[in-house]
């Protein structure tokens, strides 16, 4: 069963890496792009590496299947900042309501 792998490069883009388990003896793990020759390592992390080096990118994130990029994830951390902040700012404009009908 395959499974594609991400390779983010140093500007962003997502470079596509296909990933399969060898079977045999050695257990080794295949990955390849359409235009690269396949390359074998003893896990699949490694084996992507070793595409991305030959297809010369430079690596900034090796993402497997299911996982987030870092950029998803720090759109998505600072999504939810953005909500926080918005309910802080809601909680304070009640408290000062509150405050100034006790004050009155």
């Amino acid at each position: 069963m395959g499974e594609t792998w991400q390779v983010i490069d140093d500007e962003g883009a997502a470079h596509d890496v296909a990933v399969d388990e060898g079977r045999g003896s050695t257990r080794s793990w295949w990955a390849a792009t359409p235009d690269v020759a396949r390359r074998s390592h003893v896990g699949p992390r490694d084996a992507v590496v070793l595409v991305a080096q030959a297809c010369e990118w430079a690596v900034a994130e090796v993402v497997a299947p299911g996982q987030e990029t870092r950029a998803s994830e720090v759109a998505h951390l600072e999504a939810r900042r953005g909500a926080l902040l918005a309910e802080v700012d809601r909680l304070t404009a009640a408290l000062r309501v509150a405050l100034a009908e006790v004050s009155q």
